[in-house]
């Protein structure tokens, strides 16, 4: 977190409307949930910090989803993803990035706006907003406005004028995009 910044009192104070607000939105059983999951998250972070123990490694899936709204697999895919976030090492990236973000994040993140992804994305940074938390992005009804916005994104992608570096995955008219906006607003 870069507190020392002058914007980011602001950026603070607006994402924790928006935390806020999401969290208020939770049924009060989940909300129950919801902070006896990051209590019993924090406490392990934090007896791992007093034995001395840190790293990437170590990354717990609680901290960043409730596993009680996953099936078993889906959890191992959620723990693969975490294992791989946490050992990989960053490198620049020459084309366009496109960044799905919700309005709230986690109360102590970066609250950049493109959570740093400039200083990798060479080719620059597309954000789109999505509804939802950044926690609940992938629960139901937020994973299908996500998976929306994405078929959008990758389906501007692969109109002419695009950015160079794009790849066709399948080719598309201006009609077809027309007909996937629409699709994508409702």
């Amino acid at each position: 977190m870069r507190w020392w910044r002058p914007a980011f009192p602001y950026r603070f104070v607006r994402n924790l409307y928006y935390w806020l607000e999401d969290f208020w939105r939770l049924e009060p059983k989940v909300r129950i949930g919801f902070v006896l999951r990051k209590t019993r998250a924090f406490a392990r972070k934090l007896a791992r910090r007093l034995r001395g123990k840190t790293g990437g490694a170590l990354a717990d899936l609680e901290e960043v989803i409730d596993p009680s709204l996953f099936p078993e697999h889906e959890q191992k895919l959620w723990q693969i993803h975490l294992r791989a976030l946490t050992e990989h090492v960053d490198q620049p990236y020459k084309g366009p990035v496109t960044l799905f973000r919700t309005r709230g994040q986690p109360l102590f993140c970066s609250l950049e706006e493109d959570f740093c992804w400039r200083n990798l994305a060479k080719g620059g940074v597309h954000i789109r907003a999505v509804p939802g938390s950044h926690e609940g992005v992938f629960v139901e009804p937020n994973v299908k406005a996500l998976a929306k916005a994405l078929t959008l994104a990758l389906t501007e992608a692969q109109l002419p004028g695009g950015d160079h570096q794009r790849v066709d995955i399948f080719p598309l008219s201006r009609e077809k995009l027309a007909e996937t906006k629409n699709i994508a607003a409702t």
